[in-house]
């Protein structure tokens, strides 16, 4: 038996004004999409034949348009157009990937899949926590899991966990189907943290559905607030062989549990506003090191266009103003400017060279221009989803600043490592993400965030929606017929 495995994997930050196009993503074929994918190992093991398509994958960012996605259609189906009829497919997928002029890049191309493959051929799925799941999506799939963590450091573990339920379903001869619900509140991913109160408690309630073994899966979906779409809300995705009358009450109780708790969503580290945070994190920084303060307005990790060197800015300004925190070793990171960067591999460590950091990705970006010393060149690794790139770290005072020449997320201690830089050495690090990753938080002494301008505002109400929304939870306080909702969801397919 032959399964199509491949997919696309990119979190859509409608409001980041940086131009995507298909040529920007990673792409695995062959036997690279398997080492890329290690869970479709499961299927080898299994006796099965998988059929690499592409899987093609880039870090959080602006929205590709319909021509440029289209490539990805292509690449797709001429990497197997020659294997006939799969028995099955597996898709490793975001969820919040946004086309513009069409809307949803899962639907539209689940439904290119369809078109093809015809409606019995089974497609399990696997996503992202942060993916935009909604009904139409969902039931044009066999089975939907996402990950159960934020930050997350379950990618893998749910890919097996969709391979393997994909190939019980073959054993089997049963094809599941998927029900999802869509509930009207969303937040920014980092008031929704899987390991704290309400977040796990509302996991706890899904897995015991799937421990009872009343469904085969049940995921729950933060959404992704910074797409300007009808999709953006919190959703649960159950998947089962029968929807029995006890799953029904189960499902329903984990609903109005979701919705009871809408209240209780929040920061997991102190959020202030810029002023306040800088003063509170430089002050801390006098007593200790690695102290981290999140840029969560241009954070990379939510697809912003990461070259906003406000923070830098205002960093050197509150230096300069206040004398006693000189002494303090900054690190800020990392500063999407190509131009900035080729200015500073032109020059040798310790020359001075003008630079104007920041501002050509995003229009509304603010650039910092200065004096500064460069310290060194290099070169940054390719990654999974990034492509090797140059870097310079440039300093002023005891300021460094780490530039990129693209979008680049650091969520990892050894990415720095990779750089040879230090992070023991700085008292205070600024850093393009809202919550801290696994191995970040795990090294930092003390961790703020501010609410510093970009294309990711952490407060909902100051996110610029084409049009003003007043259909979901903060952005209003709506009602959630949860019995009038319930009855076209359940009974329906």
């Amino acid at each position: 038996m032959k399964v199509l495995a491949g997919g696309i994997h990119q979190e859509a930050n409608t409001f980041s004004g940086v131009r995507m196009v298909y040529n920007d993503f990673r792409r695995y074929h062959g036997a690279e999409l398997l080492d890329c994918l290690p869970q479709c190992r499961l299927f080898k093991e299994a006796g099965y034949e998988v059929i690499p398509a592409v899987f093609a994958t880039t870090i959080p960012s602006a929205p590709l348009d319909r021509t440029e996605f289209d490539k990805f259609i292509e690449d797709f189906f001429s990497s197997c157009n020659d294997k006939g009829v799969p028995n099955a497919i597996y898709l490793c997928m975001h969820g919040a990937m946004y086309i513009k002029g069409v809307g949803s890049g899962e639907l539209y191309f689940i439904k290119k899949l369809r078109e093809k493959y015809g409606e019995k051929v089974p497609v399990f799925a696997s996503f992202d926590f942060h993916g935009n799941m909604f009904p139409e999506l969902a039931e044009k799939l066999n089975y939907v899991t996402a990950y159960k963590t934020a930050p997350h450091v379950d990618e893998t573990e749910t890919g097996e966990r969709a391979v393997r339920a994909l190939i019980s379903s073959l054993k089997s001869g049963k094809i599941p189907e998927v029900k999802c619900i869509s509930i009207p509140m969303t937040f920014p991913g980092e008031m929704v943290i899987t390991g704290e109160f309400p977040s796990c408690e509302i996991q706890s309630c899904t897995e015991a559905i799937v421990r009872d073994k009343l469904a085969m899966e049940v995921s729950w979906f933060c959404g992704f607030i910074w797409s300007d779409s009808m999709e953006n809300h919190m959703s649960l995705a159950v998947t089962s062989w029968e929807f029995s009358e006890e799953l029904e009450k189960r499902v329903k109780a984990a609903v109005n549990k979701i919705w009871s708790l809408r209240r209780e969503f929040h920061f997991n580290i102190p959020a202030l506003e810029v002023d306040e945070g800088l003063h509170t994190a430089l002050k801390r920084a006098g007593n200790m090191k690695k102290v981290f303060l999140s840029d969560s307005g241009d954070n990379v990790t939510a697809g912003t266009s990461g070259d906003n060197a406000f923070m830098a800015d205002a960093i050197l300004k509150y230096i300069k103003k206040h004398p006693s925190c000189a002494d303090r070793k900054i690190l800020i990171t990392g500063i999407a400017d190509r131009e900035a960067v080729n200015c500073c591999t032109k020059r040798e460590p310790g020359e001075e060279l003008i630079l104007s950091i920041g501002g050509k990705l995003d229009s509304s970006s603010t650039a910092v221009e200065g004096c500064f010393t460069l310290i060194r060149t290099g070169v940054i690794p390719e990654s999974r989803s990034n492509k090797s790139m140059p870097f310079a770290l440039a300093r002023k005072g005891n300021t460094d600043i780490l530039l990129n020449a693209e979008r680049y997320a650091y969520t990892d201690p050894r990415q720095f490592e990779a750089l040879d830089i230090d992070l023991e050495e700085y008292d205070l690090i600024c850093i393009k993400l809202g919550y801290l990753y696994a191995e970040l938080e795990e090294i930092a002494n003390a961790a703020y965030m501010v609410f510093s301008p970009g294309n990711a505002p952490q407060k909902p109400r100051m996110i610029p929606y084409a049009k003003e929304r007043k259909d979901f939870y903060p952005l209003a306080d709506v009602e959630f017929d949860m019995d009038g909702e319930w009855e076209g969801w359940w009974k329906r397919g």
